[in-house]
């Protein structure tokens, strides 16, 4: 373990929270595009994000899209009113595509790739 640490293949340990348990048991991937591609514009949106208490997580990808947000809500009127009230009516968000995770799975070990 040590050793694993020194190099710096663990870098941390955690544990797996069931957001069910807290009472958000619907997940959703929301692909957003965001304008202007300016530094300032894009920490503010990151920050932003962040700072919502229902994103579980925040990735910035290739492709049409700018970032895939990761959100945990109770139910879909909460997550619509997410949509409409906080994440649209923000300037730089030019479009957001949302996806309904019906069941995630996580790979538990990770091994190199030879």
């Amino acid at each position: 373990m040590r050793s694993l640490r020194r190099r710096g293949v663990l870098t941390g340990f955690h544990a797996t929270v069931s957001l069910a348990a807290l009472g958000r048991p619907i997940s959703a991937l929301l692909s957003v595009r965001v304008r202007p591609h300016r530094q300032r514009v894009v920490e503010a949106f990151k920050g932003f994000v962040l700072d919502q208490p229902e994103t579980v997580s925040l990735l910035h990808v290739a492709g049409p899209d700018d970032y895939l947000i990761q959100v945990a809500v109770p139910d879909t009127t909460h997550l619509q009113q997410l949509l409409i009230t906080r994440l649209l009516s923000r300037p730089e968000v030019v479009s957001v595509n949302t996806l309904l995770v019906f069941e995630a799975i996580t790979q538990p070990v990770q091994t190199p790739i030879q």
